[in-house]
């Protein structure tokens, strides 16, 4: 199996990249939103739909913000996880390095 740390470290970036990205264009859509005011209107009913509204349109935003953590988070590993296997074969490279001078070689 072959390990290519440039492109995962490539590949962890750009998620984070796509992460903040989208993650400030929804705090941009909340703001445009929340802009419009009252869209259903100031009566009872229409302020039974503002407050429904407003419940799922926070659930949905809390769980779009959520899921775009993650894949920052997911990018950010990916971005370790290259960093890691360079450090670990630099290592295993300078192990056998010595084992090959300690045998003479």
């Amino acid at each position: 199996m072959q390990i290519d740390p440039d492109g995962l470290a490539a590949a962890g970036a750009t998620m984070r990249s796509a992460a903040d990205d989208f993650a400030g264009r929804v705090t941009a859509f909340q703001a445009r939103l929340a802009s419009i005011g009252p869209a259903f209107g100031e009566d009872d009913t229409g302020s039974l739909l503002g407050m429904a509204y407003e419940e799922a349109s926070g659930f949905v935003f809390e769980v779009l913000v959520e899921a775009v953590e993650e894949i920052g988070f997911a990018g950010d590993d990916l971005t370790a996880m290259a960093r890691s296997h360079q450090a670990n074969e630099a290592d295993t490279s300078d192990l056998f390095h010595s084992i090959l001078g300690r045998l003479g070689g």
